[in-house]
């Protein structure tokens, strides 16, 4: 939080014309810097020449909600409230993780708590405590919230993966206005997004190839997750084939014409994107073939769960063109009409989701040795990717959201 604080305070140049920049403040830092980092489920502490100096500078403390409410973003992470029912963690700890959250994020996503197999764990009777917990947390902190997630083929309580295919679509619609229903009431009118259906795009890269053009419906162009002999088959889809249209249907008819109804997904933020050619682009072709047939799609969200590698600064990196492609595809979506948000930011090492090696000198103890893989330079390209992409939502017209994960 510390890095990412240093670019929303000083990465961005308040007076470089650009339309959202920062604008300055006069919140006064206390007297020494705080290094708490979030934490995920399992409270696992999650280069060029342009970054080396980053370690050196001191980095100032700046409560960065006091920033992000003089911008038109809203700005926040996941909020992991399970995480804080842990026996075996401290009140010490539980305080300063509330702490952080409400000093820096004006808006949270709750993590794990409003997924389907936290409220409908024990049969279609739903139980919404954990959900409503993590709502009135917000709420007495007067924080909005991002709705997370109604209808996703992940996350699911047996008895719906167990249902029949005949059976599935009575279910779908069932549950989905539960949740619509419970949600609209006026205690949670600080929900501000809803990310009405998670994760449908179907995969090409050869870790996970669940497209089949020959499966599913005309509509849907060959590009929702179809295939059932994968790790993760869809749930939904093709036995309820309209599921996603029905979805937002029933979204917009439950919560009314101004809630803010988005798809979410990984994958698709960038039209330059080595390790799945065409993702993003099966995305926008969806969403542009589901506008016109009359769906009620307000946003995307881009979900981030990337790399340092994906900074593509490298002579020869496969991502010299992804940030490029990036900001192409928000303008794109944003021809569209459609918001985007970036729902989900991480950066791993080297790989997504993967922490820092420990520092190599010592390993390759050759004088003058680039140790580019240790701990500090990592990080230091981690804060900058994430910079990098802060920087670009305040820039873009459409982006109206950035929210990190972990």
């Amino acid at each position: 939080i510390a890095l990412v604080v240093y670019f929303f305070v000083v990465g961005l140049e308040p007076n470089d014309g650009n339309r959202r920049s920062v604008p300055g403040t006069s919140v006064d830092p206390p007297s020494s810097a705080n290094s708490t980092t979030a934490e995920d489920d399992t409270g696992d502490l999650a280069s060029d020449s342009s970054t080396s100096g980053y370690r050196e500078q001191q980095v100032p403390w700046v409560p960065m909600r006091a920033l992000a409410d003089q911008t038109s973003i809203t700005f926040g992470s996941a909020y992991n409230y399970g995480r804080l029912k842990d026996p075996e963690l401290s009140e010490e700890w539980k305080a300063e993780y509330d702490r952080l959250y409400e000093e820096n994020f004006n808006i949270i996503t709750p993590e794990n708590a409003c997924k389907p197999a936290a409220i409908f764990a024990d049969g279609s009777d739903p139980d919404f405590t954990a959900c409503d917990n993590a709502m009135a947390w917000a709420a007495a902190r007067n924080m909005s919230v991002r709705f997370h997630v109604a209808a996703w083929g992940d996350w699911n309580p047996d008895w719906l993966l167990n249902l029949a295919a005949q059976d599935k679509r009575d279910a779908l619609i069932s549950y989905m206005r539960k949740i619509f229903q419970h949600y609209k009431q006026p205690q949670f009118s600080h929900i501000k997004y809803w990310d009405v259906v998670n994760e449908a795009i179907c995969d090409a890269n050869p870790g996970r190839m669940d497209c089949d053009e020959d499966l599913g419906r005309d509509e849907d162009l060959g590009a929702l997750r179809v295939r059932q002999d994968v790790a993760r088959p869809p749930l939904w889809y093709p036995d309820v084939p309209d599921y996603m249209d029905l979805v937002f249907f029933i979204a917009r008819e439950e919560l009314g014409p101004d809630a803010i109804l988005l798809y979410n997904d990984y994958a698709i933020e960038s039209l330059d994107d080595p390790t799945d050619f065409d993702k993003a682009e099966r995305c926008f072709d969806w969403i542009e073939a589901a506008l016109a047939r009359g769906v009620p799609i307000d946003g995307v969200g881009f979900q981030f769960h990337i790399s340092t590698l994906h900074r593509g600064n490298a002579a020869l990196s496969i991502f010299r063109g992804w940030l490029d492609g990036v900001r192409e595809n928000v303008v794109k979506y944003g021809e569209l009409g459609l918001q985007v948000h970036f729902t989900e930011v991480d950066v791993g090492c080297n790989y997504i989701t993967v922490p820092c090696l420990p520092d190599t000198s010592e390993v390759v103890p050759i004088p003058g040795f680039p140790d580019i893989f240790s701990s500090g330079n990592q990080e230091a390209v981690k804060a900058e990717v994430f910079g990098i992409l802060l920087e670009m939502c305040l820039e873009l017209d459409n982006c109206v959201s950035y929210q990190m994960w972990g």
